[in-house]
């Protein structure tokens, strides 16, 4: 059976108005907590909390234990008043629209005294027709905002049963504010995204996308909606303009009718350039501007940016199960990424540069694909921006997770809405690759157990299940289909959970029996699905990042404030299970944080290049997670204020276009060659067994080929043929040169605790523009400490690598520091294991 879903030209759209544009609402906030008239100036956008922080009512829940110090405020209602002045001119147009872009969550809304809004999604925006309430001069808006808490569990007490996941599944609200296994319990609201007045008249441009029908000639139908009210139906003249040539591409009369037009223009763009992912070609955008006009006067317009390219999700029944790649404009390309949370509990405070940052962080690090995980919200516009630019393809889940969901009608319409808002803006972004239903929905059904914790019924069962079906299976791909019918839908991540064998064969793949299985890491060499979309490992930051939110005086071990931002039962306690296998558990603290990094990195570096050798078979892997919503322990390659972690810098190794490979497997050290490239490379390698002083033992050279978009896998030497060698103080070094061309890696033959390293003597000179770094012996995860970057949003471009002697690394800074002799200090895995030693010696 084969099934091929099509996605084709999608792009992004931004609002401008020829007369009347969209102004953000101008107003003095305040707040207070209702019915209290303790009023305080407030933030729009923003969020209870962090408007109660500005003005001092509570501590700042990231730092310390404060956490639970502020646990009060979920359970209050709040109330917001903005005043704003109307001008005579603004109320002299037929129409005055107020668009509210996010309401967090239950939301009343009172312009000048009359209740004009009842909001209950976070995840939607809405309208009011303002004008009636409206007068010159003086206005204000009154918000009330009911306490989510107090809602989710009333709606909860209605059933007569217990749905996983508790009351915030009744609320359409981040999930992830009620605390996840990475995330501090917030439950916030307030005015989270901006506020715009428009006064317009005759009709307006509602929505405009550019779809393309075929990728060959480019033909492209521009389906532009335009809504006129019944005063003024007639002959509309619509323009079309490339902005990049200023030529007029289209110019017709339209005869629109009262209420709702659709029209659609045909037009041919002959051998396009076309959009393609990172390191694929390049990201081009087209973008145009849409005119409509009215008795030869303008009274509308938008600029709409697009991108040409095809991409498929392939699914054939092959001897194994059934693959599960992506093709882009009729290529197979293996997906590198992660998984993307909110990078704020308080999501005001991120700003357009902020998300540039983190998805040109992906870029840099060989990425083409990032996962908008189903716990948190749908993602912002600057990061879809972003992903446009950079060739970021987004799989994005619907906000559903872990967690099982209601099906009365009232919940289900406000879904339908939700959903249809979001598809109709987000196929305007050619990074779109993909909807998911949810994250782990079915596989928490099928799994966890919760039918026998929740005690449930048969007639319990079917009732959820009826209900998951309803809203996963038919709402929201009914709803794509009508509003984005080339949109791929995928019901839920993964397809089947990882304790079950048929979860590697087809479909994605959750693979979390390295960490909640508590397997070792040498497991990934055997759990290799088709697609992987979540596994991953958690580290601690670093000591700058817990200074921050603990002091001075709180940064150890066992402090309260450590713990406090571990939000895994048993986090740190897996954590030392794997140290203990693997390496061993530092004493001192500031090793401990190393070692978890570089466990982190070694453990999930190892599992990149087995999921990318494994291609064509797997043809994609998304660690989880690339960042953090606030400062903790956890899984990402970079923690809240975008420190890398040696992860980040290890990921972006192992997703390298050409990726060398060695690993061991029936007692033989093999090589993998991965080539993502369109370019094939004929070239000399050599492969050689070496002293940690870098002394080769023995060396051999071959010519091989390396051929475009391949993996392939030698078999180089026995691995125990090491006869008069202490595999512990020995390494393998393979070298790849074609021309320029180069690429290597390195491996060792034991467990790394196992390994007898010696004092690499690292050097350090500047250069122009950075400094090089040298070793006399083997060195494993050379740390450069980040202060040796001045510049918060510009990490080092490389750190935490390995050097062979003999060897010099470049390692470029920004021009404005250049470190001098002596200036940093480095420290590696050797000066860890000597640490503990001299600790235990002294012990």
């Amino acid at each position: 059976m084969r099934t091929i879903s099509t996605l084709v030209l999608f792009m992004l759209v931004v609002l401008t108005r020829a007369q009347n544009p969209a102004q953000m609402l101008q107003a003095e906030w305040q707040f207070s907590r209702a019915g209290q008239n303790d009023w305080h100036d407030a933030a729009v956008p923003g969020t209870v909390h962090t408007d109660l922080l500005a003005c001092k009512k509570i501590p700042d829940p990231f730092s310390g234990t404060n956490e639970t110090a502020v646990q009060w405020v979920e359970n209050q209602d709040w109330e917001y008043r903005g005043t704003f002045q109307v001008t005579p001119a603004l109320l002299a147009n037929q129409h005055v629209d107020v668009r509210f872009e996010g309401l967090d969550t239950y939301a009343n809304v009172y312009l000048n005294d009359s209740l004009v809004l009842k909001a209950d999604n976070m995840f939607r925006s809405w309208t009011i027709e303002a004008r009636p309430f409206l007068k010159a001069g003086k206005n204000q808006f009154r918000i009330v905002f009911e306490s989510a808490v107090k809602k989710g569990k009333a709606l909860a007490a209605t059933l007569s049963y217990t749905l996983p996941g508790d009351e915030k599944v009744f609320t359409r609200k981040a999930q992830y504010q009620y605390g996840w296994d990475f995330a501090p319990r917030l439950v916030t609201c307030g005015i989270w995204k901006p506020i715009y007045i428009q006064g317009w008249n005759d009709a307006k441009i509602e929505d405009a996308c550019v779809v393309q029908k075929q990728i060959d000639t480019a033909i492209v139908n521009f389906d532009v909606q335009v809504h006129i009210y019944c005063t003024t139906p007639g002959n509309y003249q619509l323009n079309i303009f490339n902005n990049e040539t200023k030529a007029l591409i289209h110019q017709a009369q339209h005869a629109l009718k009262t209420g709702e037009n659709v029209i659609s223009i045909p037009h041919s763009i002959r051998h396009p350039a076309l959009w393609n992912c990172n390191e694929q070609g390049s990201a081009k955008i087209y973008a145009f501007e849409l005119s409509l006009l009215h008795n030869n006067k303008q009274i509308d317009k938008q600029d709409v940016k697009s991108g040409f390219r095809k991409i498929e999700l392939v699914q054939d029944t092959d001897s194994a199960g059934r693959t599960f790649y992506f093709k882009i404009n009729g290529k197979a390309v293996f997906m590198k990424g992660a998984n993307y949370i909110p990078p704020d509990v308080f999501l005001p405070r991120v700003s357009p540069g902020d998300y540039e940052q983190i998805v040109e962080s992906a870029a840099n690090a060989h990425m083409n694909m990032l996962r908008v995980w189903g716990g948190g919200v749908y993602a912002d516009e600057a990061f879809l921006d972003a992903c446009d630019k950079k060739g970021i393809l987004v799989w994005h889940d619907f906000m559903f997770a872990c967690a099982m969901y209601p099906g009365d009608t009232a919940f289900v319409n406000n879904v339908k809405q939700e959903v249809k808002e979001q598809v109709i803006r987000l196929r305007k972004h050619p990074c779109m690759a993909l909807w998911c239903g949810n994250n782990e929905v079915s596989e928490g059904w099928y799994n966890w157990g919760w039918q026998k914790q929740y005690a449930y019924s048969k007639s319990d069962s079917a009732r959820i299940m009826k209900d998951y079906t309803q809203l996963f299976q038919n709402l929201i791909p009914e709803t794509i289909q009508s509003c984005a019918p080339e949109m791929p839908y995928w019901p839920s991540s993964p397809e089947i959970g990882w304790g079950h064998k048929e979860s590697l064969k087809q479909g994605d793949s959750h693979y979390w029996g390295v960490w909640w299985g508590h397997e070792p890491f040498e497991t990934y060499g055997k759990k290799v699905g088709r697609f992987m979309t979540e596994y991953g490992f958690q580290s601690a930051p670093g000591m700058e990042t817990l200074k921050w939110c603990c002091g001075d005086s709180m940064v150890y071990r066992t402090s309260p404030c450590i713990q406090a931002h571990q939000k895994h039962p048993a986090g740190f306690e897996t954590i030392n299970e794997y140290l203990e296998r693997d390496l061993f558990v530092p004493t001192k603290f500031t090793d401990y944080l190393y070692a978890t990094q570089w466990l982190q990195a070694w453990g999930i570096g190892n599992a990149i290049k087995t999921h990318r050798r494994s291609a064509p078979y797997c043809m994609g892997t998304l660690f989880w997670q690339l960042n953090d919503c606030w400062p903790v322990t956890s899984w990402s390659a970079s923690d809240y204020y975008k420190r890398p972690k040696y992860m980040y810098y290890a990921a972006k190794r192992a997703f390298e276009p050409v990726l060398l490979s060695g690993f061991v497997k029936n007692n033989h050290y093999c090589l993998s060659f991965s080539n993502d490239k369109d370019e094939s490379y004929t070239g000399a390698l050599t492969y050689s067994l070496k002293t940690m002083d870098g002394k080769v033992i023995w060396s051999y050279t071959d010519m091989c080929v390396m051929l475009a978009h391949e993996t392939h896998t030698l078999s180089l030497f026995r691995a125990d043929s090491l006869t008069g060698h202490d595999p512990s103080e020995v390494y393998v070094s393979v070298e790849f040169t074609s021309g320029k061309f180069q690429a290597s890696c390195i491996d060792f033959l034991v467990p790394p605790k196992n390994l007898k390293l010696k004092e690499p003597h690292v050097v350090i000179k500047p250069v122009q523009g950075g400094f090089s770094v040298s070793v006399s012996n083997l060195a494993l995860g050379i740390e450069l400490p980040q202060a040796c970057n001045p510049y918060f949003c510009k990490p080092l471009e490389d750190n935490f690598f390995d050097l062979q002697p003999g060897q010099t690394r470049l390692v470029h800074v920004d021009s404005k520091y250049v470190p001098g002799p002596g200036e940093i200090k480095t420290r590696s895995l050797y000066d860890i294991f000597q640490n503990e030693k001299m600790h235990r010696q002294q012990k």
